[in-house]
């Protein structure tokens, strides 16, 4: 029974690293000339069009673009036009689940769960982009992938 349990685990852990993408890492496309996402060997999977892109998180990875000032010498000034900054979110795939179109002010993802901001209210999306909690709250906070605690100002 011991070595069927061992076994069984062995297996159970083979499975579920099988179905593990591999990790995506952002790098400097200086052919493009924004950050994109590489894999370890440096195979290009995302071409270069971020201003900033993260490390995995939970699975996913959360993307932005900005406008930026053209020097008189042609350079693109680092810093962001205020206000200009939109954000996304790919799946480890390197494809986009929330599109810089969806004009989120900020993303976070916890525990799988993909909270947006938008107007200073909050809310949570899923993969599918469907509205999961309505964007209409002050305060979100998620305890769990079933407890969520929301607050709305009266």
């Amino acid at each position: 029974m011991k070595l069927q349990l061992i076994f069984f685990f062995l297996i159970f852990q083979y499975l579920a690293n099988a179905q593990n993408d591999p990790e995506l890492f952002p790098k400097k496309d200086r052919i493009a000339g924004g950050l994109g996402y590489f894999l370890e060997d440096g195979t290009n999977v995302v071409k270069g069009q971020f201003c900033s892109a993260s490390y995995n998180i939970d699975g996913y990875y959360m993307v932005s673009i900005a406008e930026h000032e053209i020097s008189e010498n042609g350079y693109k000034n680092e810093n962001h036009i205020p206000g200009t900054e939109k954000y996304g979110l790919l799946n480890s795939k390197g494809k986009f689940v929330v599109n810089f179109e969806e004009n989120y002010s900020s993303i976070d993802v916890s525990n799988g769960i993909i909270v947006v901001q938008k107007n200073n209210l909050y809310g949570v999306v899923n993969e599918k982009k469907e509205i999961v909690i309505p964007i209409e709250y002050d305060e979100l906070d998620i305890q769990n992938q079933e407890i969520f605690i929301a607050k709305k100002k009266q």
